[in-house]
């Protein structure tokens, strides 16, 4: 990782931290404390246990050492771990105070599982113990990160185990794929227990998703399908973590749990690191917050998500979900970056270029969350097709390799750019120039100036309105969009973005530059159904005479206004009057 990103991981993650909450059994909370100190003995209890008769209490003491065998030194023991314990709570949150964090304490299971962890959500930092009951009982913290992971904050997770902490990170992450228990039809898979033992000792490798592993148990299996084994060896995952809340399908879950020094978890809405909780140590929240930002750095999460994940937390709740629909696209997201790298050479010396860049990209967010997402963040790729045009190609290769989606290539943010720039978002409703229709397997544009397509006059339903559309040629082949993308520059294609991508179309002929023009009828109104959807007519000629056709045509984009006055001028009607009519006063 670039020392710039580590900086901007400090700037989104770290530096925001200003409370922390402890969810522990064994640290006492404000109001234990305050109880402890109430109900102090009474200076009158002090007189009394002044006045004992000091020398028979240590003769009893010294009787009681012969008689118990040695039991005063499990006490002893006890006392001094119990000690330990609290000087770990001291060293904690004593440096809590001193590196200027406001701290709190949970120990109550039963007010956090009543408030349904409303109030664990508040805190920047939630250190998380993972016993929270006598014994070795987890079910209780997977609740809390469950919750967590599932809110609509940023939630940042430091789970503190005397456990084997590689050991907990694969619980946490079993927990939250959801692997059911089921029993396993052993006898339908060759080698079933040779594949058991490699599950048992790699588990945390095949969490994370390892193709070796699989890869051997799928050759010890034989003829047994891949989906087969991979079941199989869910069931017996389960056999070592048993699930412990429903489904959760939403969560999107990256991990290093087997080979970081600290395991961590990236879940949809949390960032969960696991640590060793060494009571003997002189650790303290330091310690601690350099563990979770050693994580963050081999997380590595992209730099628009740096970004909506510091916004996340100092927003409205309702603002972040619309955040993190509007800029769920990896182009959008590429976008968004390259708008804010726009002019980014003129800072490459700059001692703080990490925080500029980032200030940038939350300024972006931040003016897109007050003044209308949708329109914004496609604002951002328009910005984009500028940006194009004066900065160079080590730019859009930053814009790309950080946008966050492996599928994210070159070639897909350069269609999605040109798309952007060649239509606007939504077609009209209404039929105008520019206008991109089509029929079954066939595409038109409307080429008939918009002010003969206005209406001047009462809706006239018997009234024919005749517009005349080019011809296009929607290309497929993977050679020809590469060559169309090369090109782009020309205006030989036009780029219309869809629920799948973005569709190529020549509107020439034969590759050449002429085009093929065709007419159509409108009978009464311009206007397009709440489906983007007009019946046009057309005229064919056949052995009898003639005869009207009329088709349903779908109207899937609309160019802007530079592109169709473009085609207007090309078939000819450069000199035609575009824009509306205006109103005309006419008396009663």
């Amino acid at each position: 990782m670039s020392p710039a990103n580590a900086a901007i991981i400090d700037e989104a993650y770290i530096s925001p931290i200003k409370s922390i909450l402890f969810i522990d059994d064994k640290f006492p909370t404000h109001a234990d404390l305050l109880k402890k100190s109430l109900t102090t003995d009474t200076e009158e209890e002090h007189i009394e246990a002044n006045l004992r008769d000091i020398a028979t209490e240590n003769q009893f003491d010294h009787e009681e050492d012969n008689t118990h065998n040695g039991n005063i030194d499990i006490e002893e023991i006890q006392e001094e771990h119990d000690r330990s314990i609290d000087e770990h709570v001291l060293r904690l949150t004593q440096s809590c105070r001193e590196n200027g964090y406001i701290f709190d304490v949970e120990n109550n299971l039963e007010c956090i599982e009543r408030d349904e962890y409303a109030f664990i959500n508040k805190s920047d930092l939630v250190v998380l113990d993972y016993f929270l009951t006598e014994g070795e009982d987890s079910s209780h913290a997977l609740k809390i990160i469950h919750s967590l992971a599932q809110s609509k904050r940023y939630n940042l997770i430091i789970v503190h185990s005397t456990k084997e902490k590689q050991d907990v990170a694969s619980e946490i992450l079993f927990s939250m794929k959801n692997i059911t228990y089921e029993n396993t039809e052993r006898e339908e898979l060759a080698n079933a227990a040779a594949i058991e033992a490699i599950v048992n000792e790699n588990i945390r490798h095949i969490l994370d998703g390892s193709e070796e592993h699989i890869k051997t148990i799928c050759s010890l299996a034989g003829s047994a399908s891949k989906e087969k084994v991979i079941y199989f060896t869910n069931q017996i995952i389960s056999n070592n973590f048993r699930s412990t809340t429903k489904s959760k399908s939403d969560l999107v879950l990256q991990s290093d749990i087997a080979s970081s020094t600290t395991p961590w978890i990236a879940a949809k809405n949390a960032f969960i690191v696991v640590t060793q909780k060494d009571i003997a140590s002189e650790q303290d929240i330091n310690n601690l917050i350099q563990e979770l930002k050693t994580a963050l750095t081999e997380y590595d999460p992209g730099i628009i998500t740096k970004a909506l994940h510091k916004f996340a937390n100092i927003s409205k709740e309702n603002i972040y979900e619309i955040l993190n629909s509007s800029f769920s696209t990896p182009e959008i997201r590429a976008a968004a970056l390259l708008t804010a790298l726009n002019g980014i050479s003129s800072i490459e010396t700059h001692p703080h270029k990490a925080n500029i860049i980032a200030n940038r990209i939350t300024h972006a967010i931040l003016s897109a969350a007050s003044t209308g997402i949708a329109s914004k963040a496609d604002q951002f790729c328009i910005n984009c097709i500028d940006s194009l045009q004066i900065e160079n190609e080590a730019t859009i290769h930053r814009a790309c390799t950080t946008a966050e989606n492996a599928n994210c290539t070159m070639d897909k943010i350069f269609l999605h750019a040109n798309a952007m720039a060649c239509c606007e978002q939504k077609p009209h409703h209404y039929i105008t120039t520019g206008s991109i229709f089509t029929q079954e397997d066939k595409s038109w544009m409307c080429v008939t100036p918009s002010c003969d397509l206005a209406r001047g006059e009462d809706f006239n339903a018997s009234k024919i309105i005749f517009i005349e559309a080019i011809k296009l040629t929607k290309i497929t082949d993977s050679n020809r969009i590469a060559k169309a993308l090369k090109d782009a520059h020309k205006g030989l294609y036009i780029f219309v973005k869809t629920t799948t991508g973005v569709d190529v179309y020549s509107p020439y002929n034969d590759s050449k530059p002429n085009l093929h023009i065709d007419n159509f009828f409108i009978r009464g109104t311009t206007f397009l159904t709440i489906d983007d959807t007009i019946r046009l007519y057309t005229v064919e000629a056949d052995e009898v005479g003639y005869s009207v056709m009329s088709q349903q045509s779908n109207v899937i984009a609309q160019l802007r206004p530079d592109y169709a006055s473009r085609f207007l001028s090309e078939k000819g009607a450069w000199k035609s009057r575009i824009g509306v009519d205006f109103f005309q006063y006419k008396p009663e």
